[in-house]
C-alpha cells in the first residue's frame, strides 16, 4: 500500500470513529481513553449507578392497561416527575410527560389536555399525590384538578433543585453535584406560595416543602450519604423517592400501609 493509500486509509477509520463515538473522540482530545476501550473507574462506576437508580415504566400516556394498579391506596399523577416518585411507592400511576395534572388547562396539547381530563373518574385510591417540574408551568392552574378531587386526600409534591450537567455527569467527572440553597430558594418559594394559594379554599389539600429533604441550610447537594439523589438533573432518583415518601409518611402525612 502506497503512503498515500495508507493515509486515506487512516482517515476514514478516524472520521468514522469520530461519526460512530463523539463521545470517544473528545475524551481522546482531552487525554482520556474512553470507557469502553478500559476498565471503569469507581468515579464512572458509582456516575452508573446514579443514573440507573431508577424504575422506567411504560405507563406513560396510559390510561388503563397491565400498568394500572387500580387496589393500590394511593395514586399519584402528573409528569415525569411524578413518574419518579412513583418509583419510591405503591401506587396507581398516571403520568405524561411535559404535562402538569392540570385539569380544563388551555395552553397545553391536546393530548395532554385529554389525559388529564380523563384521569379523576378512573382514580380510585383514597390519596392522591400531584407532581411535576411545577417551573416549567408558570401559568399552571390546578383549580379544577383539586375540584375534581373533592373527597380525596390530596398531596402536591413542592419544586425540588435541579443539578446543571445531572449527577452522573457530575459524579464521573469529580466536580461538585450541588447548587446553592439561596438560588433554589429564589425559585422554590414563590413556587409553593402559588401553590398554596390555589390550595387555600380545599381543607383535604396540601402543599408539601420538599426543601430540606435535598438541601441544607447552605446547599443543595446531588449526593447525600453516598447515593445520589438524582438519577439525572433533576428527577428523584429510587433510592431517594423512597426516602422522602418514608419521610412523608413519618411526618403522618402519608400511609404506606397496604
Amino acid at each position: 500500500m502506497t503512503d498515500r493509500l495508507r493515509a486515506i486509509a487512516v482517515l476514514v477509520v478516524a472520521s468514522a470513529y469520530i461519526y460512530w463515538a463523539p463521545n470517544a473522540f473528545m475524551e481522546y482530545a482531552h487525554g482520556i481513553t474512553p470507557p469502553s476501550l478500559r476498565e471503569p473507574t469507581p468515579l464512572e462506576l458509582r456516575a452508573k449507578q446514579a443514573a440507573a437508580d431508577h424504575a422506567p415504566h411504560d405507563c406513560d400516556y396510559k390510561i388503563g392497561g397491565p400498568c394500572r394498579n387500580p387496589d393500590a391506596p394511593i395514586a399519584i399523577w402528573g409528569d415525569s416527575m411524578a413518574g419518579a416518585w412513583a418509583t419510591g411507592i405503591s401506587a396507581d400511576t398516571y403520568t405524561f410527560p411535559a404535562c402538569a395534572p392540570a385539569v380544563g388547562q388551555a395552553g397545553i396539547s391536546a393530548a395532554c389536555r385529554a389525559f388529564n381530563d380523563a384521569v379523576p373518574a378512573r382514580i380510585k385510591a383514597g390519596t392522591v399525590i400531584l407532581a411535576a417540574r411545577w417551573v416549567q408551568y408558570p401559568d399552571g392552574d390546578l383549580t379544577e384538578t383539586f375540584k375534581a378531587l373533592r373527597g380525596k386526600r390530596v398531596l402536591v409534591m413542592g419544586p425540588t433543585p435541579r443539578i446543571p450537567g445531572g449527577v452522573p455527569a457530575c459524579i464521573r467527572y469529580g466536580q461538585s453535584c450541588a447548587v446553592p440553597r439561596a438560588k433554589f430558594d429564589a425559585q422554590a418559594v414563590p413556587i409553593l406560595a402559588n401553590l398554596r394559594q390555589q390550595a387555600k379554599p380545599f381543607p383535604n389539600v396540601q402543599v408539601l416543602d420538599l426543601s430540606d429533604q435535598f438541601c441544607t441550610r447552605e446547599s443543595c447537594p446531588g449526593v447525600r450519604d453516598g447515593v445520589a439523589l438524582y438519577f439525572d438533573a433533576m428527577h428523584p432518583s429510587r433510592t431517594q423517592a423512597r426516602r422522602v415518601m418514608a419521610a412523608i409518611s413519618d411526618a403522618g402525612k402519608l400511609s404506606l400501609a397496604r
